[in-house]
């Protein structure tokens, strides 16, 4: 029987069924960046989904990917060269076709290209998790003369995170005037920020419009700050590199890279779902379901539904509750009262919950928690809180910005949550497994972000 004694616990989302069989399909062959990986288990309770890897070495997690993208840090770059041609790629299949006349036929076609597109770029996320996970037991056993503080500072990436670039577009645009041009302009850059993989929407030209008239009086003062900031995390980045010996100075390289790959890939996820949003209106207008429906089917299960126009409606109702889909071996599912007994089990001896983490960014903050797992809980967050939340996406920065501290559960010094905690200066530890549910909301809480502890008042 399985247990997450046995597993590497890698992240927590909101997502849809689809997503996650995609995950599935990622992992499913080898390639150039990353073997062959079929031992995974899923947990989604009301589509709230964590993600389990089985461990290859209990003391040294993944450290042969690792060592295999130190040894080769083109790998990096490589990344982005082919995510980027694959994005191009599916955007060239819908140009001049209109979906609403299209025959089924052709509609299946559209679907695989966006399958294949959306399996190929969520491999990364896998590989960059992993990556994180064995950076920690590698620096400690090969480079113990780095500070926990030195870490957090090598891990500033390479380029400014795309939340960073959308905040610094509308203060720029906040200055030119004409409100409603400028806010066309920043939709078609930036409207797919929201979108991740459960029923989030893409930006709203109101939403620009907004943004743009808080910050028109300060915008000038707000984009020289955020250059001030960059130029000096610069400088302690330089500093903390100069620590690394010679014969480790691919670690600097995976360090910067690392953070700004999370983020773009993560973008470039979301820029997938923008782009074939309307082929899946098209097939909720063809099919009669909708649109979260569709992303409650498999990916066979859609094309079966494109060819014959039907589909399994007790499957996506049990998909809205408890499940477990697991890949070991082959691929299976379990709901109700057989997931309860399995998840029973697996938890069992699994791990410990704690008050303590690792720094993601340094300071201090005062307040009362708010359990933030997707952007529909950010209606009872206010200026001041403590998000706790599994981790954060680019969605989150407007509350982000407002926040005393964040507590997350995901512990990657170069998960999204640790690089957007940085740019903003918001204190933030990472690491504390199970934080979603030790903390309530309202409980104050005391976040020393430099010595990484919390305490409950």
């Amino acid at each position: 029987m399985e247990r997450e004694k046995d597993y590497v616990y890698l992240s927590t989302r909101k997502a849809l069924f689809l997503m996650t069989e995609a995950v599935f399909d990622s992992v499913s062959y080898s390639d150039r960046w990353l073997e062959k990986d079929p031992d995974y288990i899923m947990i989604s309770d009301n589509e709230l989904v964590d993600f389990y890897n089985k461990l290859d070495n209990k003391r040294k997690p993944f450290r042969k990917l690792l060592l295999l993208y130190l040894k080769n840090p083109g790998l990096f770059r490589s990344i982005v060269i082919e995510v980027r041609k694959k994005i191009d790629s599916a955007t060239k299949s819908l140009k001049r076709i209109d979906l609403r006349t299209i025959s089924n036929e052709e509609l299946e076609r559209i679907f695989k290209i966006y399958s294949e597109t959306y399996v190929f770029v969520i491999r990364f996320p896998n590989v960059l998790r992993k990556l994180d996970h064995a950076l920690f037991p590698y620096l400690r056993e090969n480079l113990k003369m780095l500070t926990s503080h030195d870490i957090t500072l090598l891990s500033y990436p390479k380029k400014q995170s795309e939340a960073i670039q959308e905040h610094i577009a509308i203060a720029k645009a906040s200055m030119k005037g004409n409100p409603e041009r400028q806010a066309r302009i920043l939709w078609s850059k930036f409207a797919q920020i929201p979108m991740g993989f459960h029923e989030e929407r893409p930006r709203s030209l109101d939403f620009y419009i907004k943004e743009m008239k808080k910050l028109e009086k300060i915008a000038g003062k707000d984009i020289r700050r955020i250059k001030e900031e960059e130029k000096h995390h610069l400088a302690l980045w330089r500093k903390a590199a100069k620590k690394v010996p010679k014969r480790f100075s691919s670690i600097k390289v995976a360090f910067r890279e690392m953070p700004y790959l999370k983020d773009y890939i993560k973008m470039r996820v979301q820029e997938a779902n923008f782009i074939f949003m309307p082929m899946f209106e098209e097939i909720s207008r063809r099919f009669r379901i909708s649109l979260y429906d569709i992303h409650r089917l498999s990916r066979d299960e859609i094309i079966n539904m494109i060819r014959i126009g039907k589909y399994s409606k007790e499957l996506v109702e049990k998909r809205k509750s408890l499940y477990v889909n697991m890949q070991l071996g082959k691929r299976k599912q379990l709901y109700g009262e057989r997931a309860r007994k399995f998840i029973k089990i697996f938890e069992m001896e699994g791990q410990q919950m704690g008050f303590s983490g690792r720094t993601a960014s340094r300071g201090y903050g005062k307040g009362a928690a708010k359990i933030i797992r997707s952007s529909e809980d950010f209606h009872k967050f206010k200026k001041g809180d403590i998000i706790v939340a599994n981790n954060t996406t680019p969605d989150f920065v407007p509350i982000i910005k407002k926040a005393a501290a964040i507590v997350a559960e995901e512990g990657g010094i170069t998960a999204h949550v640790s690089v957007v905690s940085r740019e903003f200066r918001v204190p933030c530890i990472v690491g504390i497994k199970g934080a979603t549910k030790i903390f309530k909301d309202g409980d104050i809480l005391e976040v020393d972000a430099t010595k990484g502890t919390i305490k409950k008042l």
